[in-house]
């Protein structure tokens, strides 16, 4: 655990750093020509999360709050050797969208895509019933 977090808080400096020298002035087209830099920046669609994505890296994967589980091998997937300490590993994605992702950083991007699909499933039947458990009450 004390490790995770030590790579995690690093790794996100790395990453910061990362985004903040490709975007926006690292874009090929510059700002007000650039259609998908404009729709983000004014709000329109999407958010600077999504163009960094695109334009300059995904960044550190979380399940739960944590870096990747190991399994039982002490390995984050079949691919890596066990206990490997390495950033890769660990769920760090350091390619972007417009290159594509290796298969390993697609699947670790799908981990944490689905678990947040599942918890938005599950708040919002929690929200729901607790609505409706409210306007029964008050009725």
């Amino acid at each position: 655990a004390e490790l995770d977090m030590r790579s995690s808080s690093a790794l996100s400096k790395v990453t910061s750093a990362a985004i903040k020298s490709c975007l926006p002035s690292g874009n090929l087209v510059p700002f007000p020509q650039n259609c998908m830099t404009t729709m983000t920046m004014t709000g329109a669609k999407g958010s600077m999360v999504n163009a960094s994505q695109i334009a300059a890296l995904l960044g550190q994967q979380e399940l739960e709050g944590r870096r990747p589980p190991r399994m039982v091998s002490g390995k984050t997937l079949p691919c890596f050797k066990a206990f490997d300490t390495g950033a890769r590993s660990g769920g760090y994605i350091a390619d972007r969208f417009l290159t594509g992702l290796r298969p390993q950083e697609y699947y670790f991007h799908c981990m944490s895509g689905r678990e947040g699909l599942v918890d938005t499933a599950v708040k919002t039947s929690r929200s729901g019933y607790l609505q409706r458990c409210l306007v029964k009450n008050l009725e």
